[in-house]
């Protein structure tokens, strides 16, 4: 196909050697006595024309595994949105509906721990959704009547109406399934080096070899047709495009090897070519550059309050709560050996906290919202990013406030530092809010950030530096990662977030190790300068060799390359590409 469009490539390399070699395999097993008489051993190459096809199907196999494995994690991120949902009709009675059946107007309800099965709006209700699915940030989003809720995304505690405002293929996480099946298909296949190289360097080689078999055949020693043969074949198998098929597969073979040794998992030699070419990297905040879950910062307390108390009160109401929040303070209590208080009755109120009731006395634990103004005005609470979970009780007012938020990797700024060592333009997208962005930015010294992205937002930011002429890497965990992470030059997924990132990746990092990221560029740029030495290798023998199998020296000298002769010249410089390429397990 490459020959009739005129665009030869390695796969017209591959025909032309395979071909060769077998036409003249297939010559010296019928016709052994032609060559016996111009004093040729009859050597057969069938064993080569095997292997040769058999490492080109093996490539073909793993490229059609990798799609499928692509197309099954968009089944299993499909399945985020439930099968069947509760309507409210218009007499005021239920109906469970399978949720194919919801309409744009239809009213929708939502119970706690019930995925939400459309987009809509809240008209009934409040409640805390999770929305990191959508937004990839671990602290849940308050709703309440007059705001919008997504499709796939879970509601946590209190009960939800909603009015369907987008349904089936026009929700925002179905818009994110199309928008990396659309890239993922658009995506120009790079086209490598070898095969820009191979487009002159087919008809050369095709010229050598019946330039050759001419001379030799018109003005050459006899059996001249028998010389012209074995001139003919001599170059077309020492020009064999294993060395120049080596190049490529041998390095991007070694530098996967060394990866999975790593924790780096490459997956194609395109990921190895846009890695080595990358100028600027976009880094997801949520579960990238944090932990990706709510930590205790730290408990400030109010006048003359112990912090002793404060956590007893804490823990003993928040235990019982199932908001990430809680959970985080769950957690460092049991760590610090805390004791909870212990109530007499305990109430969740849905948006804001909890309250429990001990001897007579309220206690609460939440939002700022809990209090009075006048009893917030009479303390200094520090304006900060992260949740504020402030503690008080009926009798003293608040008592002291707690800071949650999604701490730093301890190997962030190091990872930051290194990034710009190598000379990239490092800049984080995030889901979260301008103050949290903003402070992130400022602590590990970033050359930019956008703040509160949506999906598609984050693909358009990746665009816009592309468009500036950057060649740029994302970094990201999530599935609303995912776009930009297709989207991106080069797509590195996290293995501690979701499959659908990590299949829209072109490279996994298998450990929970930020540090990866720039051993990782550095191994793709290694990987690349060793293809590029093989490949000048590869060519430069074929341009000494060439000649000499068509038999240059023979007038003068009396040498000639036999096919046998040009057969080993031609496993010779293979040998020295795997060589070069074993290097880089020192990488």
């Amino acid at each position: 196909a490459s020959i009739r469009h005129k665009s030869p490539d390695m796969n017209t390399l591959v025909a032309m050697g395979t071909l060769s070699a077998y036409g003249y395999s297939l010559f010296a097993l019928l016709f052994p006595e032609v060559l016996q008489r111009a004093n040729v051993a009859p050597h057969l190459y069938f064993d080569s024309v095997a292997m040769i096809i058999l490492f080109v199907l093996l490539g073909k196999f793993l490229e059609e595994r990798a799609k499928t494995k692509a197309a099954s994690s968009m089944k299993r991120l499909l399945a985020l949105l439930p099968q069947k949902a509760t309507i409210i009709r218009e007499d005021g009675g239920v109906e469970e509906v399978d949720v194919g059946e919801i309409k744009i107007g239809d009213v929708v309800m939502i119970r706690p721990s019930d995925r939400i099965p459309v987009d809509g709006e809240v008209i009934e209700g409040r409640s805390s959704v999770d929305e990191s699915v959508i937004s990839g940030e671990s602290m849940p989003v308050e709703k309440s009547p007059g705001e919008e809720v997504i499709g796939g995304t879970l509601n946590l505690n209190g009960t939800l109406k909603i009015r369907a405002q987008k349904v089936g293929g026009a929700t925002m996480l179905s818009q994110i399934i199309r928008i990396v099946q659309e890239a993922q298909g658009s995506k120009a296949r790079i086209q490598r080096l070898t095969d820009k190289v191979a487009a002159y360097f087919v008809p050369f080689v095709i010229s050598c070899a019946i330039l050759a078999a001419m001379v030799w055949w018109l003005v050459g020693p006899e059996p001249r047709l028998t010389n012209a043969l074995l001139s003919m074949v001599s170059v077309l198998v020492i020009a064999c495009p294993c060395a120049m098929g080596l190049a490529t597969p041998a390095a991007v073979m070694v530098a996967t090897g060394r990866g999975a040794e790593l924790g780096i998992l490459i997956k194609n030699a395109i990921a190895i070519e846009e890695g080595a070419r990358v100028t600027a990297i976009c880094l997801d905040k949520t579960g990238t550059l944090t932990r990706g879950r709510p930590q205790v910062d730290r408990l400030v307390p109010f006048s003359s309050h112990s912090k002793e108390a404060i956590s007893s009160i804490t823990y003993g109401l928040e235990r019982f709560s199932n908001h990430p929040v809680a959970k985080a303070i769950d957690q460092w209590a049991k760590a610090n050996n805390i004791t909870p208080m212990a109530f007499d009755s305990i109430e969740e109120i849905p948006g804001k906290g909890i309250k429990g009731e001990k001897d007579g006395i309220t206690y609460l634990s939440g939002k700022p919202e809990l209090f009075s103004p006048d009893q917030l005005d009479r303390i200094k609470i520090e304006s900060q990013p992260g949740s504020l979970v402030v503690v008080g009780s009926s009798t003293h007012g608040p008592m002291g406030y707690i800071v949650v938020k999604d701490a730093l990797r301890a190997e962030a700024k190091k990872v930051v530092d290194e990034l710009k060592s190598l000379g990239l333009k490092v800049y984080m997208m995030t889901g979260d809010q301008e103050v949290v962005a903003k402070e992130v930015a400022g602590r590990l010294g970033l050359h930019g950030y956008w703040a509160n992205c949506l999906p598609q937002e984050k693909a358009s930011h990746i665009r816009s530096l592309k468009e500036k002429g950057e060649k740029v890497a994302m970094v990201g965990d999530g599935v609303n990662d995912a776009p930009a992470l297709v989207e991106a030059d080069l797509g590195i997924a996290l293995s501690t977030g979701t499959d659908i990132a990590m299949d829209s990746a072109g490279l996994g990092i298998m450990r929970d190790d930020l540090a990866l990221v720039p051993r990782a560029i550095r191994l793709l740029r290694d990987a690349i300068r060793i293809i590029r030495q093989n490949l000048f290798w590869a060519f430069a023998y074929n341009t000494i060799a060439i000649p000499i199998a068509a038999g240059a020296l023979y007038p003068s000298f009396g040498i000639r390359l036999s096919p046998m002769w040009a057969a080993l010249a031609m496993a010779m410089s293979s040998v020295t590409v795997v060589s070069n390429a074993l290097r880089l397990k020192r990488a």
